[in-house]
């Protein structure tokens, strides 16, 4: 999970809250960031054979990603703390989500059963492992799609370009 944080003190020396028209600006920039940030890292985890319809995926034309679980898990919030901070962040809840974007290097084989990752399930059975037989799998350190930080560091510029413009006072 990433998270973005705009204070009145990193925009202007000693401010110590935000106006009401300061505060309606960075909350619309930070809710566009963190939509652009969820767009980038939802197409990094998609093939070309995905539809997305309002960021969800909604049709699978053969092969490619599981199910789209994780692409679909990916979500954002934003929190007010205070007078002179807003928080945006991006991520996901998905328990294999941090060995697809490559986190923790030396990860351990796992058990995950079906109940957790229905996508699992659905890639197992396309694979020809029985999953009436089976309550679940092995899963172990492989290859990573990184998903999250690259689009960060993609977005970056666009990111801070927006935010200078949301904060001119």
């Amino acid at each position: 999970m990433f998270n973005f944080k705009v204070t009145g003190d990193g925009i202007t020396p000693g401010m110590t809250r935000f106006n009401s028209d300061q505060t309606k600006r960075i909350k619309s920039f930070m809710l566009n960031a963190c939509r652009l940030l969820q767009s980038g890292a939802q197409k990094k985890l998609t093939w070309k054979n995905f539809t997305f319809y309002n960021g969800r995926v909604v049709g699978v034309k053969g092969g490619g990603r599981a199910s789209g679980h994780l692409a679909n898990s990916i979500t954002y919030e934003i929190e007010t703390a205070g007078q002179d901070t807003i928080i945006g962040r991006v991520g996901t809840n998905v328990k294999y989500a941090p060995e697809v974007e490559g986190y923790p290097a030396k990860r351990k084989k796992e058990f995950i059963t079906f109940a957790e990752s229905p996508a699992l399930r659905l890639w197992a059975g396309r694979h020809g492992f029985d999953v009436e037989k089976k309550t679940g799998l092995w899963v172990g350190p492989g290859s990573s799609t990184p998903f999250l930080l690259p689009t960060l560091k993609e977005k970056r510029a666009e990111i801070k370009l927006n935010l200078e413009r949301a904060c001119k006072i």
